[in-house]
C-alpha cells in the first residue's frame, strides 16, 4: 500500500467510528477464540 493510500485510510479511520467499531469486533472475536485454546 501506497503512502497516499495508507494516509487516506488513516483519516477515514480516525473520523469513522463505525470503522473503529467494526475492527474492534474482530478484534475481540479473535482474542476470544484464543482465549478457548
Amino acid at each position: 500500500m501506497g503512502r497516499i493510500e495508507r494516509t487516506l485510510f488513516m483519516i477515514d479511520w480516525i473520523l469513522d467510528a463505525g470503522l473503529q467499531r467494526q475492527a474492534q469486533i474482530g478484534l475481540n472475536k479473535g482474542e476470544a477464540h484464543h482465549a478457548l485454546r
